[in-house]
């Protein structure tokens, strides 16, 4: 699809091709003038319609779902079938057809394209491209396919597979309710695992700030189960527990680190706070994950605001 906005406001699209190839001849000998240079900006087209349906949480088979919405996401999933069968507009068409999808995960639901591309991906060490679609698809856990998913990351916990988590428990909130005890002592297992890796090798991970980003994140969604009803859920995270005390000082090394060689922290998450002067350069998230997990009075004043999507 090619989306636009219109003079109204409103945003629309038109199709390139359809399911039955109708269009295929005409395609490829506009390539160069119609498509070539519109797959430039593929990404920002498709990411606001699929961003704004997968943060609704809606379907096109929902009741109040406008026809032409409808109309326009079922013949989305016809063309990506055609797209990957016949390969018209090559790789990068396909990729960001299939990062829309990702986001799209009640309405390709039985799209296996998706579902067999992600259960063949989990088990190597993928991109940047795959964990994000990963995460996306994710979803609320309402398919038994995500929860498939989900038990597989749990199941190997990695490095890239709590980043993908990450991102996961704090759009969807909710999928914290699906972890037991035991799952969540694997998660603060690999997290002060993963951690005390990149506090060792901290100078040498081109990638250090991102990780570190991720883990604390993690961490900052792991705490809200302090909040949950079952005693034993409250207490694998509680300030008092095994979990938080070693985590503590990995989050104080970190601190220090940072006060000596300041890196970038990009945060997802956005928060509502004030600092005293002792802590007034160091990251909102770094200060919010310190001041959870030590359990200081200073996490009352703490308001987190948002999940803001990438």
């Amino acid at each position: 699809m090619n989306v636009q906005k219109g003079q109204d406001g409103k945003y629309f699209a038109s199709l390139i091709c359809d399911s039955e190839n109708r269009y295929r001849e005409e395609f490829e000998k506009s390539f160069n003038n119609k498509i070539k240079k519109p797959l430039e900006n593929l990404h920002d087209k498709l990411h606001f319609p699929a961003v704004q349906i997968w943060q609704d949480g809606r379907s096109c088979q929902d009741y109040e779902a406008p026809q032409e919405l409808r109309e326009a996401v079922l013949k989305f999933i016809e063309n990506l079938k055609m797209i990957k069968q016949s390969g018209v507009g090559g790789a990068k068409l396909y990729n960001e057809c299939l990062t829309c999808a990702s986001r799209m995960h009640k309405d390709v639901a039985h799209l296996d394209l998706i579902w067999q591309y992600l259960k063949l991906g989990i088990n190597k060490d993928p991109d940047t491209s795959f964990t994000i679609r990963l995460s996306n698809a994710l979803g609320d856990l309402s398919l038994t396919v995500q929860q498939e998913l989900h038990r597989s990351l749990l199941d190997n916990l990695k490095g890239w597979k709590l980043r993908v988590l990450a991102t996961t428990y704090w759009r969807y909130p909710q999928d914290l309710n699906t972890l037991s005890v035991k799952d969540l002592k694997l998660l603060g297992k690999a997290i002060i695992r993963s951690l005390g890796k990149l506090l060792e090798n901290s100078q040498k991970d081109k990638f250090f700030a991102l990780k570190v980003t991720k883990l604390c994140e993690l961490i900052l969604a792991l705490l809200r189960t302090r909040d949950f009803q079952d005693p034993k859920i409250q207490a694998v995270f509680d300030a008092n527990g095994e979990m938080s005390e070693k985590l503590i000082p990995l989050i104080e090394k970190l601190v220090t680190l940072y006060s000596e060689h300041p890196f970038e922290v990009k945060s997802h998450v956005r928060l509502e706070l004030k600092k005293p002067d002792n802590y007034s350069k160091l990251p909102d998230l770094l200060y919010a994950v310190y001041m959870y997990l030590t359990g200081d009075d200073g996490a009352y004043d703490i308001v987190i605001t948002e999940f803001a999507d990438d």
